[in-house]
């Protein structure tokens, strides 16, 4: 039996990027690979943002687990992080320019707070209503 990856991602703007999508294809093509994505809540309703990223992860064949978690990012990660469950942190985030994330140094911050291996992703914004199909 394969050893599974089993993988944390932190996204919330970039949910439905398609980086993010080949960066997830591509990890799960090379190991078998579990990924838990946490978003973490906003003002607006995340139900038909999830719903359309459970079904655009189906449709690549990838195994997602969906969950919202604190509004701020860094205390989603430490609400969400089991060192015994997950070998990896991946944190998803706008290019430099207009990321908040990245003005606040937040993988950094992850790596700091979990002592985990961190991967910085910088994926474009996706938008749920923007998309004209979710399973392509």
């Amino acid at each position: 039996m394969a050893w599974t990856t089993k993988l944390l991602v932190i996204s919330r703007e970039t949910l439905l990027s398609d980086a993010l999508l080949a960066h997830m294809r591509a990890r799960a093509e090379h190991a078998p690979t579990e990924f838990t994505v946490v978003v973490p809540r906003d003002r607006a309703s995340a139900g038909e943002l999830l719903g359309a990223a459970g079904e655009r992860f189906a449709a690549h064949g990838l195994e997602v687990e969906l969950l919202v978690g604190d509004r701020d990012p860094l205390m989603a990660v430490r609400d969400a992080w089991n060192p015994k469950a997950f070998d990896e942190i991946i944190v998803v985030t706008l290019p430099s320019d207009s990321s908040r994330w990245l003005a606040v140094g937040l993988p950094f911050r992850v790596q700091q707070l979990t002592g985990a291996l961190v991967t910085h992703l910088v994926a474009e914004r996706s938008d749920v209503a923007g998309r004209e199909a979710v399973h392509a």
